[in-house]
């Protein structure tokens, strides 16, 4: 059988080589020249030792040693993202950082209302009880000087109150108010006391069995305070450590005495009894008075002392530094001449020597002084506020229109104590920018923007009364002033600037446009 074919056809295929062993090769020599490509088993080669059959396999040898490691392969391709995870907790707040560079100033902003011109002072001099002062007024005034008594009183068996109390200088009956000051040293023996002040203690008056009244028992003279025993009333002071009462009933001890109570908590009576007038302090010594300036708030009536309202104080007095030391004796005068006889009268006596020179200035603070123009020295901050009327656009000698601005000076002034004087500062104007006339004319204020000035040739002066004017060499009539107070070496700490009238630069006009009205200011020490 057959079958016809053509082209290419496949008579087999899975080919299987016989895997070689050891021992399974043959061997054979060419008999002849054998040409290349002859293989062994085809002549003229002849097989000489046919090899074996192969045995059967030998046990595995030992593992060999581990080769090194191969190249690291190529990196894979990236895989895909995986999900996000959850969002962690929020961190710490990092520190603040440093601020920014300060940004460009804003625009100025729109001028304030002008304030309306205070009310200029009227310097009255001293206080007179006689006369009915205006609203302000200013005087000087020294009150009485405060009065001190000693008190050395003994009681009971061991009892004592020692020490001294002050009063605000008033003469007759006593209220609690007018005791200014107190240190009492109170005992009931003499291991056994207490100090009473007004840090630690009060004083209080009564009648009978009520507290908190006044009564007329408690009197002072110029020298003595004295308690009368008369009129149900009393007198004592206190503190947390003690009492001392003086009293015409039966309310601090049983009879009508004078004692102590409960000193430093002993809960022990100790008095003596008592009646008529008792002399309970002696030896008054004055304070010398201190001069004080004052303003009326309002109308006051004649006699309304001030540190009384409406009176309020302006500057107040500083107390009075202790006296130099003396000054050395003067020489002995020359002898006078003898007589001419043995018996004859005594010569004249010789002229008294010099007088020594004075003493050196006391210390601390200074002893009011009369003002001079040494007073007002050195560099002082001021404020200063007019009213200016003007007229413009108009010619020489005429007024075709007028109007009126707030005008502010505030600076430095500056006093040599010699009569000399520097002012600089910065002048400010108020008043529309154009302004068109009547007439239809339109044209700018004769004042300007702030302006910065500064005097010269300027002069002052100062009168014994706290007075003085400011002459600022200007054409403008000379400033007044009056001053508020001095330090402790005499120099001036504040003076009341004011000016009362029109300057004397003669008619307005288009060259010469403003006059001063009233204004008033403030210069104070630096």
């Amino acid at each position: 059988m057959y079958s016809t074919a053509s082209g290419e056809q496949v008579i087999g295929s899975g080919g299987a080589v016989a895997t070689s062993t050891p021992g399974g090769t043959s061997t054979y020599v060419a008999t002849g020249p054998v040409a290349a490509g002859t293989v062994p088993g085809t002549l003229p080669w002849v097989m000489m030792a046919q090899a074996g059959t192969a045995g059967a396999a030998g046990t595995d040898g030992t593992v060999g040693a581990t080769g090194a490691p191969g190249p690291v392969g190529l990196t894979g391709a990236t895989g895909a993202p995986g999900p996000i995870g959850a969002t962690g907790a929020t961190g710490a707040t990092g520190a603040t950082g440093a601020p920014g560079p300060q940004g460009p100033q804003g625009a100025a902003g729109t001028n304030g209302t002008n304030g309306t011109n205070g009310t200029g002072f009227n310097f009255r001099g001293a206080f007179n009880t006689s006369t009915a002062y205006a609203t302000n007024d200013v005087v000087t005034y020294a009150p009485a000087g405060n009065i001190t008594y000693n008190v050395n009183l003994t009681f009971g068996s061991q009892g004592s109150a020692v020490g001294t109390i002050t009063t605000d200088g008033t003469i007759g009956v006593l209220n609690t108010s007018n005791i200014v000051s107190w240190n009492l040293t109170l005992a009931d023996s003499p291991t056994n006391s207490t100090l009473l002040t007004p840090s630690n203690s009060a004083f209080s008056s009564g009648n009978y069995n009520t507290g908190g009244q006044p009564n007329s028992d408690f009197s002072a003279t110029p020298t003595n305070l004295t308690f009368t025993y008369v009129n149900g009333g009393f007198w004592g002071v206190s503190g947390a450590s003690g009492q001392f009462c003086m009293t015409d009933w039966s309310n601090c001890f049983g009879p009508i005495a004078y004692g102590t109570w409960s000193i430093n908590g002993d809960s022990q009576w100790t008095y003596s009894g008592a009646s008529g007038t008792q002399i309970v302090g002696t030896g008054g010594t004055v304070a010398t008075p201190v001069t004080s300036t004052y303003v009326a708030t309002g109308p006051v009536a004649a006699g309304t002392v001030p540190g009384t309202l409406p009176w309020v104080m302006m500057a107040q007095a500083g107390a009075a530094g202790t006296n130099g030391a003396a000054g050395p004796a003067g020489p002995e005068g020359i002898p006078g001449l003898n007589g001419l006889s043995v018996t004859g009268p005594q010569g004249p006596a010789g002229p008294q020597g010099p007088a020594g020179p004075q003493g050196p200035a006391g210390g601390g603070v200074a002893t009011p002084q009369t003002p001079t123009i040494a007073s007002l020295q050195g560099t002082y901050s001021f404020h200063y506020s007019t009213l200016e009327n003007y007229s413009m656009c108009a010619p020489s000698g005429t007024s075709a229109f007028s109007g009126a601005s707030f005008e502010t000076v505030v600076g430095a002034m500056t006093f040599d104590g010699n009569g000399n004087l520097v002012v600089s500062g910065t002048d400010y104007n108020r008043v529309p920018d154009v302004i068109t006339l009547p007439n239809g004319t339109i044209c700018s204020p004769p004042f300007g923007p702030p302006t910065t000035m500064t005097t010269s040739g300027a002069t002052y002066t100062v009168n014994a009364d706290g007075t003085g004017t400011m002459n600022m060499n200007d054409g403008d009539l000379p400033y007044s002033f009056i001053i508020g107070g001095t330090t402790a070496n005499g120099i001036v700490r504040s003076t009341i600037l004011f000016n009362t009238g029109a300057n004397n630069q003669g008619l307005p006009s288009a060259a010469n446009p403003g006059l001063h009205n009233t204004g008033t200011g403030t210069a104070v020490l630096q």
